[in-house]
C-alpha cells in the first residue's frame, strides 16, 4: 500500500499538477502555507507566517470555524477533504476566495514555501517552484498553464 502512495505521489511531483473539486471560483497565484494541527502554539505561528508571506495560499486537510481568521490573510484555500456543502467552500464563496477541496495529498506534496497557480473553478493547481527543490517552471509550460485563467472575480 505504502508504495503504491509514494509511486503516486512522485507521479504527481513529476507532473506538477493536482487536482480536485473546484468549489469557489477565481484564480490566485501566491505561497503555500500548510497548517494542519489542531495545537493553539501552531496556530500562533501561522497567523505570524501568514501575515509575512506575499500572496499566501492556505493548504490544510479540512477548516472549522478556527481557520476563520487566517482567510483575511490569504489568497485561496486548498483542503484534501469536503466539497460544495464544507466549511471552507462555504467561507470562500462568501469572501470570494478561489477553493479548491478533495485534493488528493496536498498536505504531502504541498510544503510551506511552494509556489502554485490554484484555478478555483476548474480544480487545477500547477506548481511553479517546490519550497524544498527550488526549481522553476520553463517559461513555455508557464505560459500553457496560464490559458485556462478564470474570468470570475
Amino acid at each position: 500500500e505504502h508504495r503504491y502512495e509514494n509511486k503516486h505521489i512522485n507521479r504527481i511531483k513529476k507532473s506538477r499538477i493536482l487536482k480536485g473539486t473546484g468549489v469557489s471560483a477565481g484564480y490566485a497565484k501566491g505561497t503555500c502555507l500548510i497548517v494542519d494541527s489542531e495545537d493553539l502554539e501552531e496556530w500562533k505561528i501561522a497567523l505570524e507566517k501568514v501575515k509575512n508571506l506575499k500572496s499566501p495560499i492556505l493548504v490544510t486537510s479540512m477548516t472549522s470555524p478556527e481557520y476563520t481568521p487566517l482567510f483575511a490573510y490569504v489568497k485561496g484555500i486548498i483542503t484534501e477533504y469536503g466539497g460544495y456543502l464544507s466549511h471552507a467552500a462555504i467561507v470562500a464563496r462568501e469572501l470570494r476566495l478561489p477553493c479548491i477541496s478533495s485534493v488528493n495529498h496536498a498536505t504531502t506534496i504541498l510544503t510551506t514555501g511552494t509556489e502554485v497557480e490554484m484555478e478555483g473553478s476548474q480544480g487545477i493547481i500547477k506548481v511553479i517552484k517546490f519550497g524544498d527543490l527550488g526549481d522553476k517552471l520553463d517559461d513555455e509550460n508557464s505560459k500553457k498553464f496560464r490559458t485556462f485563467r478564470s474570468r470570475s472575480p
